[in-house]
């Protein structure tokens, strides 16, 4: 369907024509609102740049934006963060994984991490839970990072799991943190949840000063209400 819709546009976003088919499954997989998967769509396409911005508070998340676009009221949006809905089968797997570990944390980073953010401030996060077990999926290991600070962990990536298993464990997890990703901001109903913030240059989206780029965040639509930002 992407290649269809979008066709060569596709090539200029940086991600090659994929098999979106995974990604899709991973998602909504055993969601009870999703009827099916289209192969194909006719007449509009009702897409995410469908929103009110509003650009003296930043901190509007893109559902919300989404929503107020199609005049839902504030008293219809209690609650947007996102959901993931697990198989008996897939409950089954994650508690005879985790066994007997209770009250865990998970810690998901990225190969850019130490490169593009204070990561300290991660480190002192991970401090204020003391004494817990931790996950931790990096690609880094762990004892090659500021985080070797860390007793109990188990290393997630060596276990071979697949995204939704990965999730079963960041959701039933007390906290999460890590970099700016969409399974960290899928937490945000289930955790705590602590995002690391990348630099800033600049004052406006996109813009890059003495030649090094810089992120916001909020302004990237990517803000996710019950997560707090270490910026």
């Amino acid at each position: 369907m992407l290649k269809d819709v979008f066709g060569d546009m596709m090539n200029k976003w940086g991600y090659g024509l994929y098999n979106a088919t995974n990604v899709t499954e991973d998602i909504f997989k055993n969601n009870p609102y999703v009827d099916g998967f289209a192969d194909y769509v006719d007449g509009e396409v009702f897409h995410d740049h469908y929103r009110l911005f509003d650009p003296t508070n930043s901190k509007i998340p893109l559902t919300t934006q989404m929503l107020k676009f199609w005049q839902f009221q504030d008293s219809e949006l209690t609650d947007t963060t996102p959901d993931i809905y697990f198989s008996e089968e897939e409950e089954k797997f994650g508690k005879e994984l985790l066994g007997n570990v209770k009250n865990y944390g998970y810690i998901g980073v990225s190969s850019t991490y130490g490169s593009t953010a204070d990561t300290q401030m991660l480190v002192d996060k991970v401090k204020e839970y003391g004494d817990i077990h931790w996950f931790y999926y990096g690609e880094t290991p762990i004892e090659d990072t500021n985080l070797n600070l860390i007793k109990s962990y188990t290393s997630v990536k060596p276990m071979d799991l697949n995204i939704r298993q990965q999730m079963y464990l960041r959701v039933n997890a007390i906290v999460n943190v890590g970099n700016e990703s969409g399974m960290t901001l899928w937490c945000a109903k289930y955790s705590d949840t602590f995002v690391l913030g990348n630099k800033f240059y600049g004052p406006l989206h996109g813009e890059r000063l003495n030649g090094k780029p810089r992120k916001d965040p909020f302004k990237t639509g990517n803000f996710v209400d019950k997560i707090t930002y270490l910026t």
